[in-house]
């Protein structure tokens, strides 16, 4: 595993500047979307966040001519097979933008994969979400120039203003 030293920071910091990386986040506000919708009236936040991403995953998709997978870290087999059936749904039901063939044509599997397996783009991925998260919510960075090479590295849809559109997307 790679820890998460100064020095892995540094690594793959430089590697989000150098390769050619895309990265696509979902950051939630509670309490905003309490505060429009009613907590009890909500969706579930993993349903919100799964359908959205799955739709800038597929938009990707689409404009690369591509087909995908999804590899998850694995978790608890009670929050995999929520996840995995969410995806299922959203393949066989579609989503606000996609038709169910769509997302089947583009998205083939999810996979679980144990950390212990030390894959490399699951390392790569673990320090994506709490940097979007912490430029989300206003904070100061933990490496600056790390977070600035991920967010240089969001996915902008193939258009100038989209990086806020399809990489990076705070409900609210």
């Amino acid at each position: 595993l790679i820890s998460r030293s100064h020095n892995s920071v540094l690594y793959f910091s430089k590697l989000f500047k150098n390769s050619d990386i895309v990265t696509i986040g979902v950051c939630l506000d509670k309490s905003v979307l309490y505060s429009c919708y009613g907590e009890s009236n909500l969706n579930n936040q993993l349903t919100i966040a799964i359908q959205l991403l799955i739709e800038h995953y597929c938009q990707f998709l689409i404009k690369n001519s591509a087909t995908g997978d999804i590899c998850y870290e694995s978790m608890q087999p009670e929050q995999n097979i929520k996840i995995q059936q969410r995806i299922y749904e959203l393949k066989a039901l579609g989503t606000l933008y996609y038709s169910p063939k769509t997302i089947q044509d583009h998205l083939r599997e999810i996979h679980f994969e144990p950390k212990t397996n030390n894959l490399a783009g699951l390392q790569l991925a673990d320090f994506v979400p709490n940097t979007l998260g912490r430029y989300a919510a206003m904070m100061k960075p933990k490496n600056r120039d790390f977070a600035k090479n991920v967010r240089s590295k969001l996915y902008d849809g193939g258009k100038t203003d989209g990086k806020y559109k399809f990489g990076f997307k705070v409900l609210s």
